[in-house]
Formats: structure tokens, sequence, C-alpha cells
């Protein structure tokens, strides 16, 4: 059980990092 949720988590958390990092690099091309 724990390892599903592990990975639920880590699954998340990589694509809000993802996310955040191809805002950050849009954000930047446009400026």
């Amino acid at each position: 059980m724990s390892a599903i949720v592990f990975l639920f988590y880590n699954s998340v958390l990589f694509f809000i990092i993802h996310d955040v990092f191809y805002h950050i690099l849009s954000y930047n091309e446009m400026r």
C-alpha cells in the first residue's frame, strides 16, 4: 500500500515540478 502511495506521490510531485519549470521557461521566452 505504501509503495503505491509513494509512486503516486512521486508522479504528482514530478508533474507539478515539470509544469512549473515549463511555465518559467515560456515566461522567460515571452519577455
